[in-house]
């Protein structure tokens, strides 16, 4: 997914080059990182709410994974954004209904950590996601990850302890996502995939195979958590 954010930000770059060249102040909000740090606990957020941007563009709606989601690919889509003073005719808002709320429900009960539930919404259902819970699946070489580690380090009292985590496997694969981001983010997924929505939505015949398959929370845990 990090070759999609970096492919958008080209993108956008290009299209803000342009609208620049026609005398129009532009700035590129980037699809990934660099983002803003929250205090303790709260995670990294973005500059903007690109998903809640796509919404108000026309282009699809929030779906109860808590992703926006586009009729022709459901959740699977990441978004990039260009501001500028340029006036621009904008697209009406989405009005016809996407996803399938709880009549499917997959996304909810197939979260290998419970992140995900179910309130009730000034016009509906809508999602709420527990990003505490959410964190240790989608960014599991993520900042937490590598701050508990460098933790482990600074407190061990023996040295040559010390000494055999700062070189042991997982200071290599901290090393790794940071310069390429695996890991960092996008690792989950599991709302994404099990979606019916989209073009090419999930034969019925597999999707209670697929849900069986992530709901087994102990393999989820061995795959993903650190």
């Amino acid at each position: 997914n990090q070759k999609v954010l970096q492919s958008l930000d080209a993108t956008a770059f290009r299209i803000a080059k342009h609208i620049e060249r026609l005398g129009y102040p532009t700035i590129l909000i980037p699809a990934g990182p660099p983002t803003d740090l929250h205090e303790p606990g709260k995670g990294m957020w973005g500059w903007i709410s690109q998903r809640y941007v796509a919404v108000e563009a026309g282009l699809g709606e929030i779906g109860l994974n808590t992703s926006a989601m586009t009729p022709q690919y459901g959740p699977r889509v990441y978004f990039g954004s260009v501001i500028t003073t340029l006036d621009l005719e904008p697209d009406p808002k989405m009005e016809k209904k996407i996803c399938l709320g709880e009549t499917c429900n997959l996304c909810v009960e197939a979260c290998p950590t419970g992140a995900l539930s179910v309130a009730q919404g000034p016009d509906g259902p809508v999602g709420v996601i527990d990003k505490r819970k959410c964190q240790p699946n989608a960014q599991s070489w993520g900042l937490m990850t590598a701050l508990r580690h460098i933790r482990d380090m600074v407190v061990e009292p023996e040295q040559s302890r010390q000494l055999d985590l700062l070189f042991s496997e997982k200071t290599w694969h901290i090393w790794q996502s940071f310069i390429t981001h695996v890991g960092i983010d996008g690792m989950c997924g599991v709302c994404l995939d099990i979606c019916p929505v989209g073009k090419h939505p999930r034969p019925h015949s597999l999707k209670e195979k697929a849900l069986a398959v992530h709901k087994d929370k102990a393999a989820f845990k061995e795959r993903y958590c650190r």
